[in-house]
């Protein structure tokens, strides 16, 4: 399942990155965020896995935390996913991997709240991870002139079986390049 994600979320921003950012339709993290999302919520995955984008989510210990987007199966939380867009910014991450890091900390139980929700209110059901859960960073970001590669991201020991990142490394003179790189 981990392998067809991967490939399933590298297609989504491949796309986004070639068509969406390279025709200037993206100006934001939060354009960046609606159209990866509606690239990732494919017809075919319609049934079986949702989005939750940018969810308040109950740690165990009562802290709250909102990722930018979560892919869940049933009551499942398959992948988190952190954006980082800065075009013409050297890449700023650790943030985001510590919010990633203190997540994967709590995968015993989290529970996802909709407070601005009206209506019945059923009692929510924690979520839980799979074991295959993905944690993720994907970032816009200005590449350096002295490496178009990008460099792995520091990452805590708890994700590094988990642990997967999407690149499009941006530069005045160039398309930008899209990497994916796993822990």
């Amino acid at each position: 399942m981990r392998r067809l994600l991967k490939r399933r979320l590298l297609d989504a921003w491949t796309a986004t990155i070639d068509e969406d950012y390279a025709n200037r339709r993206i100006n934001s993290e939060r354009s960046l965020q609606a159209a990866f999302c509606a690239r990732l919520a494919s017809p075919s995955q319609a049934a079986s896995q949702f989005l939750v984008v940018e969810p308040r989510v109950r740690l165990v210990d009562g802290r709250r935390v909102y990722p930018d987007v979560l892919i869940c199966s049933a009551r499942r939380v398959v992948a988190v996913i952190e954006l980082k867009y800065l075009p013409r910014a050297a890449p700023n991450y650790a943030r985001d991997v510590d919010k990633l890091q203190t997540i994967s900390s709590s995968r015993a139980s989290l529970q996802l709240d909709n407070p601005r929700y009206l209506g019945p209110m059923p009692q929510p059901a924690p979520f839980s991870f799979s074991k295959s859960s993905l944690f993720v960073w994907a970032g816009v970001y200005r590449s350096s002139d002295s490496t178009p590669r990008p460099e792995a991201l520091e990452i805590p020991a708890s994700l590094s079986e988990c642990f997967f990142s999407l690149h499009a490394l941006t530069h005045p003179e160039r398309e930008p390049a899209v990497h994916a790189l796993s822990a």
